[in-house]
């Protein structure tokens, strides 16, 4: 007669997708941080060049949708 939980095997797959999910987490934070990092790096780019009006629209803008 089979059991219905699956044995070891099933507690190991489970493991396997908890680790899984943990670096992709992990991965997304990562990637998460670098484009904030990004974003203020241009938004301050962009205040010290303020005198050219194209860049400074553009940052303007960021500065604008970034909800820093």
């Amino acid at each position: 007669m089979a059991r219905a939980g699956g044995g070891m095997g099933s507690a190991v797959n489970v493991g396997i997708a908890v680790q899984a999910d943990w670096e992709n987490r992990e991965f997304i934070s990562n990637i998460s941080l670098n484009v904030r990092r990004l974003f203020d790096f241009l938004l301050r780019f962009g205040k010290s060049n303020s005198h050219s009006v194209p860049s400074f629209c553009f940052f303007f803008y960021l500065d604008q949708i970034c909800s820093c």
